[in-house]
């Protein structure tokens, strides 16, 4: 099965397979691949995933990772406009409000969530999207077969407590949340350049 866009793809693929895995164990590098979420593309859930973060670089870095398996016939039963209002974007990327994608909207001109909901995924994790959250993330597409899919999220940060954390605080409660099960994933600490970093640790 191929496509334009691989999310499209896979969508095509969870139909034609039904109750039929293809993959029970490992994810196959070709497969996750094939699916990579790009900056600008979508996510297994059909909607734009932007990524991105703070400009800048950074002395150390602390890498969480999460895998996070999708319940894709449970979302796909519901219509186009509740998904994007659980998002908080269209399918083509532009803010629930008309800023193009590549603009942050101003989400202190909806207080009540009218337009925006404020249970929306992309509300609860950047309330203010002026003032981003201290981190830059990367989220790749990934399928064991029908029944097992979803994302592999990937974000660095100096300081997890205000990054993932920060931002894991924010998101309970979203509508999101019964679409999604952590099954795996770690935090791991990325060293600077150089040996001058092992100091620290004596």
């Amino acid at each position: 099965m191929c496509g334009a866009q691989g999310v499209a793809a896979a969508f095509a693929v969870r139909q034609v397979e039904g109750d039929h895995a293809g993959v029970r164990e490992g994810r196959r590098a070709a497969e996750v691949s094939r699916l990579t979420v790009r900056s600008g593309g979508r996510s297994s859930l059909r909607c734009d995933d932007q990524t991105g973060g703070p400009e800048g670089g950074s002395r150390h870095a602390a890498d969480h990772i999460r895998i996070i398996r999708l319940a894709t016939d449970f979302w796909d039963r519901d219509s186009i406009r509740e998904q994007e209002r659980i998002i908080g974007r269209r399918r083509d990327g532009r803010w629930l409000d008309g800023t193009p994608s590549d603009e942050r909207p101003v989400f202190t001109a909806d207080p009540h969530g009218r337009t925006t909901p404020l249970d929306s995924h992309v509300r609860r994790a950047a309330p203010d999207r002026r003032r981003p959250p201290p981190l830059v993330r990367r989220s790749y597409n990934y399928r064991r077969g029908a029944d097992d899919q979803g994302l592999i999220f990937c974000c660095f940060q100096r300081d997890l407590a205000k990054g993932f954390e920060a931002v894991q605080h924010r998101l309970r409660g979203e509508a999101l949340a019964k679409y999604t099960l952590t099954v795996g994933g770690g935090y791991f600490f990325v060293p600077p350049p150089g040996d001058g970093w092992l100091a620290a640790l004596t």
